[in-house]
């Protein structure tokens, strides 16, 4: 249609021109302002949240990189003579691990030349302080920084050899830069990221980052508040996220700490919305033409197109993606809420993405159940990508062949059913042959590692191995329709789910490995101490079993049960402190050994107080002598004023006392020791225990019979 130029003429004319305009454009540049404001304030909180969770998962992939170079080094020593220096042959079966740790390694002695074990070190000559041979005596290892400042530091570890010249020998690594930063290594890192490692001195030991020494006062204001936390500030004029988390290498290395920092351009964070940036001004220019062209009896019908929009744009600023934006103009209108709903769609689906990979972090995180953490990854993927049925099958860390599929049904997503599975030899072939994903067609054989899948009609199956340490831990999989296609991106997104479900699983190995060492230390120590005579052998175990029982039946708190699980195991380890001739003396001890003996529960409490873990079973440990009458040591404490621990290891400690054999006396029978137990009730021990105590064995003696 022309353009007629007396349609302006009018002053109503033109007022309802000007309205129109007003009402066409006023709106869609406010959704856009408004879209863009909070898109852009969603992906810098996103950002700013992965990166947060990214730099304390690479801090700790750093950690544990410094302790592979720290046992290798060790697994050296083992591996050195005293006479041969080394023995070859085992050295041959580990070098190659070596020359990707190190550098170098030198064998260091006042008595002779450095002698290189691997490869000729740069490093020549040192000179330690007597505190860096103490921290080495004590059987750790010393980290050392050199030519830091300068364009090519090094990073050395050292570690004494303990032979006949233990004191002045010890062996030196130059580590391997590009292995302990992981450069060129595939990292669990969020896209576009850069990281700076910085020394406790605030020195760059690494960057990604050209040029960010010029920025090193402005980064060591901002980090020197807290161990960690997130900023932003400029390099070279680009802006930067950042966010930083401090490694503590105390008291192991003797270096205080390290400070890891991830970087991402703000310009990358953004990437996404450069798009909306360009359409946006040819939009609003199209807009102006369409209103020029069209009549002034259109102009009351085109205010409703508006108005739909005005409110779907409302909507989305509320997160509400469900109700579609309807408009059946037939006009450029209807097509603007075509687009209006296929970019609410696609924003609704980037939000789901972006949370559903930040519950997966946070469970990777804040969870120890590994359970919870596959239940939240489940649900998520299966409200994310379109299928049937979605599972993960884990494979038993123990026995390779077995293994436990968790799965949920799209239409009831918020069960987890479990099944025991199995893998044949040949499966985990097909699996190690397709590393990354492959489909099983409707017609496939189903495989062994999963479940019998029933009422879904006929599907195909995307499997995505999940790998940890190069080891197979997991398979992802889910069942989709045979018409069903997914795109490059949503394979992307489920092969990158895959491996924080990886990061999951491995940090779940770990932690439930160090509970298991820990406990294997707490009954080493117990075993020490009770070693020292061999009339207490086994008194540590048999205490914490009965202290355990009486517990359960007080139904004392979880926690207060495995700290009483703890106490009870290094209750008697201040004995280290008493000689074995008092503890097998068979005679009546005198005076002056009797306050030895004494004295244990404080030295115990000394022993273990530098632990901050064991910070709670210090009163126990110190009071398990106390009576409930006052008349106890060390510090005559009487009723409730003595822990509920201490109470309960009282009678579990003198209840295995009398019914063991000891140098001055035989066991005595059940029936004896129950007499005294309930004379001195009220008086040595607390009633209640007491009494629990009888209860526990006369439960015991049934269960026997």
């Amino acid at each position: 249609m022309r353009l007629e130029k007396t349609i302006f003429q009018s002053k109503i004319s033109r007022r309802i021109f000007a309205t129109f305009v007003t009402c066409a454009l006023l709106p869609v540049v406010c959704l856009a302002i408004l879209v863009y404001w909070q898109v852009t304030h969603h992906l810098s909180r996103q950002t700013k949240s992965s990166l947060h969770q990214a730099v304390k998962s690479h801090a700790q992939t750093l950690s544990n990189r410094l302790d592979q170079v720290g046992q290798n080094l060790e697994l050296v020593e083992s591996l050195t003579d005293k006479h041969t220096l080394i023995k070859p042959q085992a050295f041959d079966d580990i070098r190659n691990r070596l020359l990707n740790q190190f550098n170098g390694i030198t064998l260091f002695s006042d008595a002779n030349q450095p002698r290189p074990l691997l490869n000729q070190s740069a490093i020549k000559s040192l000179e330690l302080e007597p505190d860096d041979f103490k921290h080495m005596s004590a059987g750790y290892p010393l980290l050392v920084e050199l030519n830091v400042g300068q364009s090519s530091p090094s990073i050395i570890i050292l570690r004494q050899f303990h032979s006949e010249r233990a004191a002045k020998d010890f062996f030196v690594g130059e580590i391997n830069l590009s292995f302990l930063w992981g450069i060129n290594q595939l990292e669990n890192l969020p896209m576009d990221t850069e990281v700076c490692i910085i020394d406790s001195s605030h020195n760059i030991l690494y960057s990604s980052l050209s040029n960010l020494a010029e920025n090193k006062d402005e980064i060591s204001a901002k980090i020197q508040n807290s161990i960690s936390g997130n900023f932003e500030f400029d390099v070279n004029r680009q802006p930067y996220f950042a966010s930083y988390s401090q490694m503590f290498l105390k008291p192991t290395y003797k270096l205080p700490y390290w400070t890891v920092i991830l970087l991402k351009a703000k310009s990358d964070t953004f990437a996404p919305l450069s798009k909306f940036k360009a359409i946006f001004p040819l939009f609003i220019i199209l807009t102006i033409m369409v209103v020029l062209w069209l009549s002034i009896a259109n102009i009351r019908k085109s205010l409703i197109p508006i108005a739909v929009l005005k409110e779907g744009a409302k909507r989305i600023a509320q997160r509400d993606f469900i109700q579609k934006v309807t408009i059946n103009s037939r006009d450029e209108f209807e097509e603007l809420a075509i687009a209006f709903n296929e970019m609410s769609a696609a924003i609704e689906h980037k939000f789901k993405i972006l949370d559903a990979k930040a519950e997966i972090d946070n469970a990777v995180l804040s969870t120890l159940s590994r359970e919870d953490m596959i239940n939240v990854a489940i649900t998520h993927i299966s409200d994310l990508i379109p299928c049937r049925v979605c599972g993960i099958s884990i494979i038993d860390s123990d026995n390779a062949s077995q293994g436990r599929a968790l799965y949920c049904y799209r239409q009831d997503n918020q069960t987890l059913l479990a099944d025991n599975v199995e893998i044949r030899p040949y499966e985990c072939m097909q699996l190690k042959q397709n590393t990354a994903y492959f489909t099983l067609h409707n017609n496939d054989p189903i495989p062994h590692y999963l479940p019998t899948l029933s009422n879904i009609g006929k599907v195909d199956l995307l499997i995505f191995p999940i790998w940890v340490n190069k080891e197979l831990s997991a398979v992802l999989w889910l069942g989709i329709r045979n018409n069903e296609h997914h795109q490059k991106e949503e394979i992307a997104l489920l092969r990158q789910l895959s491996d924080q479900i990886a990061v999951a699983l491995s940090n779940s190995n770990l932690l439930e490995e160090q509970k298991e060492m820990n406990w294997g230390t707490l009954q080493a120590l117990a075993r020490t101490v009770d070693a020292k005579s061999p009339w207490t052998a086994g008194h540590s175990q048999r205490v914490t079993e009965m202290a355990l029982k009486i517990a359960h039946a007080l139904q004392l708190e979880p926690q207060s049960i495995e700290n009483l699980h703890r106490a009870a195991l290094l209750h008697d380890i201040g004995k280290v402190g008493v000689p074995s001739a008092i503890l097998d003396k068979p005679s009546k001890l005198s005076d002056g050994e009797y306050r030895i003996i004494k004295g244990h529960p404080g030295l115990g409490a000394k022993i273990l107080a530098p632990i901050k873990a064991f910070k709670e079973l210090i009163p126990i440990v110190v009071q398990h002598h106390e009576r409930f009458d006052g008349k106890g040591y060390p510090g005559g404490l009487s009723g409730e004023a003595i822990d509920m621990g201490a109470r309960i290891l009282a009678v579990a400690d003198t209840y295995d006392a009398m019914s063991s054999d000891r140098p001055y006396r035989k066991g005595m029978p059940l029936s004896e020791i129950l007499d005294i137990m309930q004379r001195e009730a009220g008086h040595q021990f607390d009633p209640l225990v007491v009494n629990t105590l009888i209860k526990v064995i006369e439960e015991d003696n049934r269960k026997a019979a």
